[in-house]
């Protein structure tokens, strides 16, 4: 019997339908969020990371050499994610690459635009996180913007009916988050060390160009929404302009809410397949109720 005096705020997100997070992304993140470092060691070491890749920036800004390891940030980062985050936390990241490989894909298989590349990044283990897969992740939702731009120009995407939609690319393999691990950080305590890396090994364009893909998020879900006419999507993303960028942020926090926006996405689609499969109604308001 549930005490109705002391809701647990993980059984909420477990159990919360007022957001389309699958079952297996909610189960993940709430045990992942109960791990001890949470509570205890990211209130502290959050704000040093901040400061200290502000401090960086603050660097390579006073002296402007080009120097970047890619090499580096995956053997680091590699071998942080094996020994130091907990299984949930490496599963969550691995599935959010996945995730928004996915709606990357959606918006150019439905675009119907031959000069729109598909995008394969899909770890579904830590070794697959090499090959520059972090960088590649930010180049990936880049380069969608600009070939939907080149081949379509100004304008949205005319909306295509749910049945004629296509969603074969959804499907999320098999994840291993590794086994062994020294600490078990959860994965908003890694992400903040596993920033400081990346901000020293990579170029000042490089990192200030990842740190506002985040603000694509509109427009990835302004497609989306355009192409099914569920104006859901376009609800969820807190950073919006890309046309204002800057590049001393919170990115540790701002980099969980894009992948908990990205999951919201990914969730609704899911959905949405499911419906149309099995011949259901969804409830997408239409043009004139939403004007």
């Amino acid at each position: 019997m549930r005490d109705r005096l002391r809701p647990n705020i993980y059984d909420a997100i477990t159990l919360d339908r007022g957001v389309p997070l699958l079952e297996e992304a909610a189960v993940l993140a709430a045990a992942d969020l109960q791990r001890w470092s949470r509570r205890y060691l990211l209130p502290v070491v959050a704000p040093i990371c901040n400061l200290v890749v502000w401090l960086i920036v603050l660097i390579k800004k006073m002296i402007p050499i080009p120097f970047r390891s890619h090499g580096i940030i995956d053997w680091l980062g590699i071998w942080f994610l094996r020994h130091f985050v907990s299984v949930e936390g490496c599963q969550l990241l691995m599935r959010h690459f996945i995730v928004e490989t996915n709606l990357i894909n959606f918006v150019a298989v439905n675009s119907r635009l031959p000069s729109v590349q598909q995008v394969d990044l899909r770890p579904v283990t830590l070794d697959d996180m090499g090959n520059s897969a972090v960088v590649v992740h930010d180049l990936n939702i880049y380069n969608l913007m600009l070939d939907i731009g080149e081949a379509k120009g100004r304008g949205p995407f005319k909306q295509i009916p749910l049945d004629s939609l296509d969603f074969s690319m959804l499907e999320i393999p098999e994840i291993d988050g590794g086994l062994g691990k020294w600490l078990k950080l959860d994965l908003g305590t890694g992400i903040c060390f596993m920033i400081i890396v990346f901000c020293l090994f990579t170029t000042l364009e490089e990192y200030e160009r990842a740190v506002n893909s985040f603000q694509l998020d509109e427009s990835l879900l302004g497609h989306i929404t355009d192409l099914t006419g569920d104006p859901a999507f376009r609800s969820w993303t807190p950073k919006r302009f890309l046309v204002w960028p800057h590049i001393t942020r919170n990115t540790p926090r701002e980099l969980y809410q894009h992948a908990v926006v990205n999951e919201f996405a990914y969730g609704r689609l899911v959905m949405m397949h499911r419906a149309v499969a099995a011949n259901d109604a969804w409830p997408v308001m239409a043009a004139a109720d939403r004007d």
